[in-house]
Protein backbone atom coordinates (compact mmCIF):
# COMPACT_ATOMS: atom_id res chain seq x y z
CA UNK A 1 0.00 0.00 0.00
CA UNK A 2 1.05 3.31 -0.53
CA UNK A 3 1.05 5.28 2.85
CA UNK A 4 1.62 8.50 1.48
CA UNK A 5 2.39 10.56 -1.56
CA UNK A 6 4.05 14.44 -1.67
CA UNK A 7 4.96 16.47 -5.09
CA UNK A 8 7.68 19.08 -4.53
CA UNK A 9 8.63 21.73 -7.08
CA UNK A 10 11.83 20.31 -8.55
CA UNK A 11 14.32 23.43 -9.16
CA UNK A 12 13.11 24.87 -5.72
CA UNK A 13 12.30 21.75 -3.05
CA UNK A 14 9.12 23.33 -2.36
CA UNK A 15 6.52 21.37 -0.58
CA UNK A 16 3.56 21.63 -3.48
CA UNK A 17 1.24 18.94 -2.95
CA UNK A 18 0.86 15.50 -0.31
CA UNK A 19 -2.03 13.27 -0.01
CA UNK A 20 -1.94 10.25 2.96
CA UNK A 21 -3.62 7.29 2.62
CA UNK A 22 -2.01 4.50 5.71
CA UNK A 23 -1.87 4.93 9.27
CA UNK A 24 2.20 6.32 9.34
CA UNK A 25 2.03 10.36 10.67
CA UNK A 26 4.45 11.60 7.56
CA UNK A 27 4.39 15.67 6.80
CA UNK A 28 4.01 16.26 3.87
CA UNK A 29 6.59 19.81 4.43
CA UNK A 30 9.49 17.62 6.55
CA UNK A 31 9.80 14.84 3.11
CA UNK A 32 9.75 17.61 0.46
CA UNK A 33 12.38 19.14 2.51
CA UNK A 34 14.22 15.66 2.94
CA UNK A 35 13.78 15.06 -0.96
CA UNK A 36 15.42 18.45 -1.64
CA UNK A 37 18.54 17.75 1.00
CA UNK A 38 18.97 14.53 -0.71
CA UNK A 39 18.98 15.57 -4.10
CA UNK A 40 21.57 18.56 -3.20
CA UNK A 41 23.80 15.68 -1.75
CA UNK A 42 23.52 13.69 -4.42
CA UNK A 43 24.70 16.36 -6.40
CA UNK A 44 27.73 17.15 -4.04
CA UNK A 45 28.89 13.59 -3.85
CA UNK A 46 28.97 13.78 -7.09
CA UNK A 47 30.51 16.68 -8.14
CA UNK A 48 27.59 19.21 -9.20
CA UNK A 49 26.00 17.22 -11.70
CA UNK A 50 22.67 18.34 -11.33
CA UNK A 51 21.28 16.15 -13.82
CA UNK A 52 22.61 13.20 -13.31
CA UNK A 53 21.89 13.62 -9.51
CA UNK A 54 18.39 13.84 -10.37
CA UNK A 55 18.08 10.72 -12.04
CA UNK A 56 19.99 8.69 -9.14
CA UNK A 57 17.23 9.27 -6.62
CA UNK A 58 15.19 6.72 -7.39
CA UNK A 59 14.64 4.84 -3.96
CA UNK A 60 15.69 5.13 -0.69
CA UNK A 61 14.99 1.51 1.22
CA UNK A 62 13.49 1.08 5.07
CA UNK A 63 12.73 -1.41 6.96
CA UNK A 64 9.38 -2.86 6.02
CA UNK A 65 9.02 0.43 3.63
CA UNK A 66 10.43 2.33 0.23
CA UNK A 67 11.11 5.54 -0.62
CA UNK A 68 10.03 5.83 -4.54
CA UNK A 69 11.12 8.76 -6.62
CA UNK A 70 9.81 10.02 -10.43
CA UNK A 71 10.52 13.48 -11.78
CA UNK A 72 9.32 15.53 -14.68
CA UNK A 73 10.40 18.62 -15.54
CA UNK A 74 9.27 20.81 -13.08
CA UNK A 75 8.68 18.14 -10.28
CA UNK A 76 9.50 15.59 -8.11
CA UNK A 77 7.69 13.25 -6.85
CA UNK A 78 7.77 10.67 -3.83
CA UNK A 79 5.51 8.05 -2.53
CA UNK A 80 6.58 5.45 0.82
CA UNK A 81 5.08 2.57 0.20
CA UNK A 82 5.43 -1.12 1.74
CA UNK A 83 8.56 -2.82 0.73
CA UNK A 84 7.35 -5.70 -0.47
CA UNK A 85 4.68 -4.03 -3.19
CA UNK A 86 5.01 -3.60 -6.93
CA UNK A 87 7.68 -1.39 -7.77
CA UNK A 88 7.44 -1.18 -11.40
CA UNK A 89 3.38 -0.81 -11.59
CA UNK A 90 3.72 2.34 -8.48
CA UNK A 91 6.65 4.19 -11.05
CA UNK A 92 4.30 3.69 -13.82
CA UNK A 93 1.33 5.40 -12.03
CA UNK A 94 3.70 8.14 -10.57
CA UNK A 95 4.55 8.93 -14.21
CA UNK A 96 0.98 9.41 -15.13
CA UNK A 97 0.31 11.42 -12.20
CA UNK A 98 3.20 13.88 -13.46
CA UNK A 99 2.17 13.61 -16.54
CA UNK A 100 -1.53 14.67 -15.32
CA UNK A 101 -0.04 17.24 -13.17
CA UNK A 102 2.65 19.11 -16.07
CA UNK A 103 -0.46 19.32 -18.35
CA UNK A 104 -2.85 21.21 -16.12
CA UNK A 105 -0.24 23.11 -13.97
CA UNK A 106 2.71 23.69 -15.53
CA UNK A 107 2.21 27.46 -16.26
CA UNK A 108 1.48 28.02 -12.49
CA UNK A 109 4.50 25.71 -11.60
CA UNK A 110 6.77 27.84 -14.46
CA UNK A 111 5.61 31.04 -12.56
CA UNK A 112 4.88 30.05 -8.79
CA UNK A 113 3.70 32.36 -6.57
CA UNK A 114 3.67 29.83 -3.28
CA UNK A 115 -0.42 29.72 -3.73
CA UNK A 116 -0.48 25.46 -2.78
CA UNK A 117 -4.46 25.93 -2.72
CA UNK A 118 -4.17 26.69 -6.66
CA UNK A 119 -3.17 22.84 -6.76
CA UNK A 120 -5.72 21.15 -4.12
CA UNK A 121 -8.73 19.72 -6.95
CA UNK A 122 -5.43 17.86 -8.24
CA UNK A 123 -5.98 15.37 -5.05
CA UNK A 124 -8.93 14.14 -6.65
CA UNK A 125 -6.46 12.76 -9.51
CA UNK A 126 -3.91 11.61 -7.31
CA UNK A 127 -6.24 9.42 -5.80
CA UNK A 128 -7.74 8.34 -8.86
CA UNK A 129 -4.39 6.91 -10.26
CA UNK A 130 -2.79 5.90 -7.14
CA UNK A 131 -6.09 4.09 -6.63
CA UNK A 132 -6.67 5.80 -3.08
CA UNK A 133 -3.16 4.20 -2.10
CA UNK A 134 -3.56 0.34 -3.15
CA UNK A 135 -1.91 0.65 -6.35
CA UNK A 136 0.71 -2.06 -6.21
CA UNK A 137 -0.22 -3.54 -3.40
CA UNK A 138 0.41 -7.09 -2.45
CA UNK A 139 -1.30 -9.32 0.25
CA UNK A 140 -0.10 -12.03 1.87
CA UNK A 141 -1.20 -15.70 1.39
CA UNK A 142 -0.34 -18.93 2.61
CA UNK A 143 0.48 -21.53 1.07
CA UNK A 144 -1.95 -24.25 2.00
CA UNK A 145 0.02 -27.39 1.43
CA UNK A 146 2.76 -25.57 3.04
CA UNK A 147 0.99 -24.00 6.25
CA UNK A 148 -0.89 -27.74 6.87
CA UNK A 149 2.79 -29.19 7.34
CA UNK A 150 4.05 -26.73 9.24
CA UNK A 151 1.51 -26.69 11.81
CA UNK A 152 1.14 -30.39 11.57
CA UNK A 153 5.03 -30.93 12.36
CA UNK A 154 4.52 -28.02 15.20
CA UNK A 155 7.24 -26.03 13.31
CA UNK A 156 5.86 -22.85 13.51
CA UNK A 157 5.52 -21.05 16.69
CA UNK A 158 1.91 -20.15 18.36
CA UNK A 159 1.90 -16.37 17.20
CA UNK A 160 3.25 -16.93 13.79
CA UNK A 161 0.77 -20.16 12.77
CA UNK A 162 -2.17 -16.88 14.08
CA UNK A 163 -0.80 -14.60 11.26
CA UNK A 164 -0.43 -17.68 8.65
CA UNK A 165 -4.13 -18.74 8.91
CA UNK A 166 -4.91 -15.21 8.01
CA UNK A 167 -3.09 -14.95 5.24
CA UNK A 168 -6.13 -15.33 2.92
CA UNK A 169 -4.91 -13.27 -0.59
CA UNK A 170 -7.48 -10.70 0.74
CA UNK A 171 -6.32 -9.25 3.96
CA UNK A 172 -3.45 -6.87 4.21
CA UNK A 173 -1.17 -6.69 6.65
CA UNK A 174 -2.88 -3.88 8.92
CA UNK A 175 -5.75 -5.81 8.66
CA UNK A 176 -4.08 -8.54 9.72
CA UNK A 177 -2.84 -6.93 13.00
CA UNK A 178 -5.83 -4.92 13.27
CA UNK A 179 -7.71 -8.36 13.37
CA UNK A 180 -4.85 -9.78 16.30
CA UNK A 181 -4.81 -6.57 17.92
CA UNK A 182 -1.12 -6.40 17.23
CA UNK A 183 1.77 -4.12 16.43
CA UNK A 184 1.58 -3.70 12.21
CA UNK A 185 5.42 -3.76 12.59
CA UNK A 186 5.13 -7.06 14.41
CA UNK A 187 3.02 -8.88 11.75
CA UNK A 188 5.08 -7.35 8.89
CA UNK A 189 8.35 -8.68 10.17
CA UNK A 190 6.65 -12.00 11.18
CA UNK A 191 5.09 -12.66 7.51
CA UNK A 192 8.76 -11.80 6.09
CA UNK A 193 9.73 -14.85 8.17
CA UNK A 194 6.75 -16.90 6.74
CA UNK A 195 7.84 -15.45 3.13
CA UNK A 196 11.93 -16.65 3.52
CA UNK A 197 10.22 -20.24 4.79
CA UNK A 198 7.84 -20.75 1.65
CA UNK A 199 4.52 -20.99 3.61
CA UNK A 200 3.46 -17.16 2.43
CA UNK A 201 3.68 -15.93 -0.58
CA UNK A 202 2.73 -12.26 -2.28
CA UNK A 203 -0.12 -11.97 -4.57
CA UNK A 204 -2.50 -9.42 -6.12
CA UNK A 205 -5.97 -9.70 -4.02
CA UNK A 206 -7.50 -10.67 -7.52
CA UNK A 207 -4.90 -13.43 -8.02
CA UNK A 208 -6.40 -15.28 -4.66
Amino acid sequence: MIHAVVLVKADTGEHLLDRKYGKIDVDGALLSGMISALKSFIGEIIEGEIIKAEEELEEIKLKGYRIVFERSSTTYIAVIADYRDDEEEIKNALKKVLKKFEEKYKNIIDNWAGTVSELHPFQKTIDEILMNGKIGELVPLAKKDSLNLAEQFGFLKPEILRIAKLCDGNKTIVEIAETLNVPESFVRSKIEELIKMKIVKLVRPSES
